[in-house]
């Protein structure tokens, strides 16, 4: 079986240059620019993305959100995580664009009343934000919560989101 190559493609966003780091056959996870494992294990920088189809997704799937044309990612990758984590991922991927659910709606979705925190945790982890949309998850008094991107673009997302969903 053929060695997976990792590459890495850099797109300048509204939100700041985000990292896309993947394998010839899956996407691995999203950085910030703020993100302390953004230079860890991303192997070299793509110019083709014949052999990195899965990248040029995500990054298409990106430019297109940005424009406010993109509602819903489908997982497609085998995102590392816990079984939980995963059911919580894929829950909150079909949470609508310009909507937020709190943690503890989220745990309810999934059905794990109760589980706020491990919500919370799931959060944390999500290996690609933007396309699994953590930004949407809030307290439930409304607060931000946290985000690996920093509260200022939590914030910046979900009034972006508002302001080109149909609802907003």
């Amino acid at each position: 079986m053929p060695h997976k190559q990792i590459g890495h493609i850099d797109i300048q966003t509204p939100i700041g240059e985000l990292r896309i780091i993947g394998t010839s056959l899956d996407l691995m996870r999203i950085c910030f620019e703020n993100d302390k494992s953004r230079n860890e294990g991303v192997g070299k920088s793509i110019q083709d993305f014949s052999l990195f189809p899965a990248i040029e997704e995500a990054a298409l799937f990106i430019e297109d959100y940005f424009q406010g044309k993109t509602r819903y990612w489908e997982i497609k990758s085998s995102l590392n995580g816990t079984e939980f984590r995963k059911t919580v991922w894929t829950v909150l991927s079909k949470i609508p664009f310009g909507t937020t659910v709190s943690y503890s709606e989220l745990a309810k979705m999934v059905d794990r009343p109760g589980a706020a925190r491990a919500v919370g945790s799931a959060m944390a982890n999500n290996p690609i934000p933007i396309l699994v949309p953590c930004h949407r998850v809030l307290h439930a008094d409304g607060g931000l919560g946290g985000f690996g991107g920093g509260l200022d673009v939590k914030e910046w997302l979900i009034n972006f989101e508002k302001k080109h969903s149909k609802n907003g």
